[in-house]
């Protein structure tokens, strides 16, 4: 188990796990980065792993499972959510009433990525 909590980072676009990758080692250089290309393999690893990541940074619009779907499960989860990793979205954008949904299953909160895809 690391000293440090690892960062756990969730994202289907690459270009975004780079960016959001090099900024993270440059705040927190001494934490290891997990990055998994959607919410499904995200979840794999915190079921699996008996670290305690430091925080879950994920986009909302993903392939196989959805940024939603994966706060929902975890929350779901006795085991995941006694964890308490604070969860926030990356994303592009989303309407009120999913930023509301988000906010009714525990995420602490959204980053805005000014990228237009």
């Amino acid at each position: 188990m690391e000293i440090w909590g690892p960062v756990v980072l969730i994202d289907d676009d690459a270009d975004d796990q780079e960016m959001i990758i090099d900024l993270t080692r440059e705040l927190l250089p001494h934490h290891v980065i997990h990055s998994f290309y959607n919410g499904a393999k995200g979840l794999q690893y915190l079921q699996e792993t008996a670290d305690q990541p430091l925080i879950i940074i994920c986009d909302m619009n993903m392939p196989v499972m959805n940024g939603l779907d994966l706060l929902k499960t975890i929350q779901e989860d006795r085991f995941l959510r006694s964890k308490s990793i604070p969860f926030v979205f990356l994303t592009t954008g989303a309407d009120q009433p999913t930023v509301q949904k988000a906010y009714d299953l525990g995420v602490q909160g959204f980053l805005k990525n000014p990228k237009v895809s």
